[in-house]
């Protein structure tokens, strides 16, 4: 979701408020459990579409619109998404707003959504294209649900490894709890295959370790009271709010974020990429 709000704010210009109206108009389309049989995961997508292209028309904005569209002036912010390929789900497919050399996926706007939002066990693949080049996307790449550390890749073979760093932010979605396994069905399965799936904590340990003596880089984490937080509870959202204010309100976070804003208006960079991905 943190990916989501990025393009909105980054590719469709919208302020806060206008970024967490969509994304509540969009969670509406996530059911509460997941799907058991075909036909629901097809419905369910159809339902996603439906809300993404209605919420891309309240914005103005087109279902042509593609997520690099060369007719338009640069961006002024570069916003990458990920999804997968159903053939290969540890692979990150990337869908940026600006053009790099290499293979470009530029999907529009409305399915680059809808494909980062696929989670296997609610929604069908999203389907681009017919014939023989078709492709089916769904979300929660392995690896690289968190993806700092594909941007930190990205950042390096656009600008340059030599390039300074004012600050690096990571925001997770609260620490989950301990993953295993209740009962060796299915169901059970297929519930630790998913978490693992979807899991951020890997990832954010590794680059905590790495670049512990960074100052540029910050991970912003409830670390208290989402531990039972899924992605389908989407009302319940002022407990979430709760924790995430009684989170932010410590006196050490308080300190990181403002030594964050002050890096970030100064603009003054402290490492380069070349030493981060040393």
């Amino acid at each position: 979701i943190s990916r989501l709000a990025s393009l909105l704010l980054g590719r469709l210009r919208m302020d806060v408020d206008q970024a967490i109206e969509t994304l509540l108009k969009m969670a509406t389309a996530i059911p509460s459990t997941s799907a058991e049989d075909q036909a629901t995961l097809e419905a369910n997508t159809g339902s996603l579409l439906k809300v993404v292209s209605e919420a891309m028309k309240d914005c103005g904005i087109t279902l042509d619109v593609k997520m690099y569209d060369k007719s338009l002036s640069p961006p002024k912010c570069k916003v990458t998404i990920y999804a997968a390929t159903t053939a290969n789900l540890s692979h990150p497919v990337t869908f940026r707003t600006y053009t790099r050399r290499g293979l470009n996926t530029n999907l529009t706007i409305v399915d680059a959504i809808c494909s980062t939002l696929a989670s296997p066990s609610i929604f069908a693949p999203v389907t681009v294209r017919n014939g023989r080049r078709q492709q089916k996307y769904v979300g929660g790449v392995h690896g690289a649900n968190n993806p700092t550390r594909e941007l930190l890749k990205e950042a390096g073979s656009i600008f340059g490894e030599d390039t300074y760093i004012a600050q690096i932010l990571s925001i997770g979605a609260g620490r989950p709890r301990v993953v295993h396994l209740d009962q060796a069905t299915l169901a059970g399965i297929n519930q630790v295959l998913e978490a693992l799936a979807l899991d951020c904590e890997g990832v954010a340990a590794e680059l905590s370790t790495r670049l512990s003596g960074v100052e540029a880089y910050l991970r912003l984490n409830v670390d208290r009271g989402m531990e039972s937080a899924s992605m389908h509870d989407w009302d319940d959202l002022g407990s979430i709010e709760t924790h995430t204010s009684s989170y932010m309100d410590g006196p050490t976070i308080q300190g990181s974020v403002e030594a964050s804003l002050q890096r970030l208006h100064g603009r003054v960079g402290v490492v380069t990429l070349r030493e981060i991905s040393a």
